[in-house]
């Protein structure tokens, strides 16, 4: 991949140290420090999720002060090569033990980098299936596309046969999109409409709804991110469409619900425990108090799977374990904060999670 000198440049203004363990020989009975690359969308399209991963990361810090891990984030950018020149200079100058990176597109060109130097990559909000495809040093920490849209899909099955899917012209969009598919259609059920959106392309938003209006489906499932994602809500809202709007994990985030205020009424999306007004378990609840004493605002789940990353790196070194997926796949499981990640071979794992619904009383369990 061919990397313009003014993705250098913007590369070296952003290169700026997080540190989680500031000595070079922290916690463990004096084992040295691990060092890891956290290659964190804070600007560009992906900046809401970005910030999430960044708080992922400072809640480790907080939680564990004697960790072994240090932590370099860096800006991606939300951009692909700006990332691969900001992974090349950290090999250059840190030599990483491990990266982590967010975001399916961006990962999936940092991904071919970090396999080529042998650098174990852990992946947060990066759900597409084609970018693991052989790979043998990459571990995902976060659900998988066909985890994001199952409590949708089994929702849909027992109230609708025809769906309109919105998605986001990339490889998160694509992925639920194909996953849904799979998983809702049938001789009697089927998908009507699939019509791509661009993230930032907020001007074609009200004809892209207006398309799938024209085909009367009974629900409409809304996937992506970014600015158009939160129109697309609004134009639906404000076309009065009366059918059932389903939407993915995004719509949960505080950031959204508060873009597209009570165009979110009665949406049901796919979430996990943080995202219920009233989480169901303690540790949980535990996450999400010491979150608003932090930050002062409502998690999300993006940065308790960061944090849950950042422990099982953590588990692995302090048993002496080389950081690989074989090692992660041994634990067999791991009991996270929002609830219980699956190891699976090939460096997936399966996260279990639930249907939510929205109304002006807060997020509940859809029935």
């Amino acid at each position: 991949m061919r990397i313009g000198k003014r993705n250098l440049s913007a590369v070296s203004a952003v290169l700026l140290l997080v540190i989680l363990g500031v000595s070079t020989s922290c916690g463990g009975g004096g084992q040295g420090a691990v060092v890891g690359l956290a290659l964190v969308p804070q600007t560009g399209s992906g900046a809401v999720q970005g910030k999430y991963v960044g708080n992922g990361i400072d809640m480790y810090r907080r939680a564990h002060p004697d960790s072994v891990l240090r932590i370099s984030v860096v800006d991606s950018q939300s951009d692909p090569n700006t990332a691969v020149s900001a992974l090349n200079q950290a090999v250059a100058i840190q030599r990483p033990n491990f990266v982590m990176t967010a975001l399916s597109y961006v990962s999936g060109a940092v991904i071919p980098q970090t396999q080529e130097k042998g650098l174990f990559t852990l992946l947060v909000v990066s759900s597409a299936d084609s970018i693991m495809k052989g790979r043998t040093i990459v571990q995902r920490v976060n659900p998988r596309a066909e985890d994001y849209v199952a409590p949708l899909a089994d929702y849909s099955r027992a109230r609708f046969t025809s769906v309109a899917v919105i998605y986001s012209d990339e490889e998160y969009g694509t992925s639920n999109l194909v996953a849904f598919k799979s998983q809702f259609q049938s001789e009697t059920r089927r998908v009507t409409a699939e019509q791509p959106y661009r993230l930032t392309e907020t001007a074609t938003v009200r004809s892209i709804v207006q398309k799938v209006l024209a085909v009367k489906p009974q629900a409409i499932f809304v996937t992506g991110y970014g600015p158009a994602y939160f129109a697309i809500f609004t134009s639906l809202k404000d076309y009065r469409y009366r059918g059932q709007v389903l939407g993915c994990p995004n719509i949960g985030q505080p950031e959204a619900l508060a873009a597209v205020k009570d165009a979110a009424d009665r949406v049901v999306f796919s979430g996990t425990d943080m995202e219920l007004s009233q989480p169901e378990r303690q540790e949980t609840r535990s996450f999400a108090e010491r979150y608003r004493t932090y930050y002062g605002r409502q998690p999300f789940y993006v940065a308790p799977y960061t944090f849950d990353a950042l422990a099982i790196v953590e588990a692995l070194v302090r048993k002496h374990e080389q950081l690989a997926p074989d090692s992660v796949l041994r634990l067999g499981t791991w009991e996270g904060v929002t609830g219980t990640l699956h190891f699976l071979p090939g460096g997936e794992c399966h996260a279990t999670m639930i249907a939510i619904r929205h109304d002006a009383g807060g997020n509940v369990r859809a029935q």
